[in-house]
């Protein structure tokens, strides 16, 4: 059960294909995909078309920013002291995407700038402010904790 909502999540894997709306013969992503629905791990959208969809099922539907990945916020740019990068940032390009480990959390971003004594990364989700179309194929559904299929990717 998802305590949060008493909503039973469950494990699905689905195929999909991701562009802009605004301009959808540019395909932002496409892959095999295995999460679990109700936990908050999916866009509250994609959730829900998700959870109505049947193994062997296709659909194709778009979402809002507010339903996909957020609106984007000026809040999730932020300036952070060079030093803090250590030797790896003459690597560091404006565009290029980081992962690391900050406060023991994993965070994600992409380098907006790199200034003389500061980095300045966007921790907005690359699809944040967009109006995505989806199309989508649930290939398998079964109960949470079930074993994964080896069928995981970023989405």
């Amino acid at each position: 059960m998802d305590e949060s909502s008493g909503n039973a999540t469950e494990r699905v894997v689905f195929r999909f294909v991701l562009a802009d709306a605004a301009q959808p013969e540019t395909e932002l992503g496409r892959g095999e995909h295995e999460a679990e629905l109700g936990n908050g791990s999916l866009p509250p959208g994609l959730d829900r078309e998700l959870s109505s969809m049947q193994p062997g099922e296709s659909r194709e539907f778009e979402l809002t920013a507010e339903e996909g990945y957020g609106e984007r916020s000026e809040e999730e740019v932020a300036p952070l002291p060079r030093e803090m990068f250590g030797e790896g940032v003459g690597d560091l390009q404006p565009g290029v995407e980081i992962e690391g480990e900050m406060g023991g959390q994993m965070f994600r971003a992409r380098v907006v700038e790199v200034r003389d004594d500061e980095v300045v990364l966007d921790f907005n989700h690359p699809l944040a402010g967009m109006r995505t179309k989806w199309k989508v194929e649930m290939v398998q559904r079964g109960p949470a904790g079930a074993p994964p299929s080896g069928l995981i990717t970023d989405v």
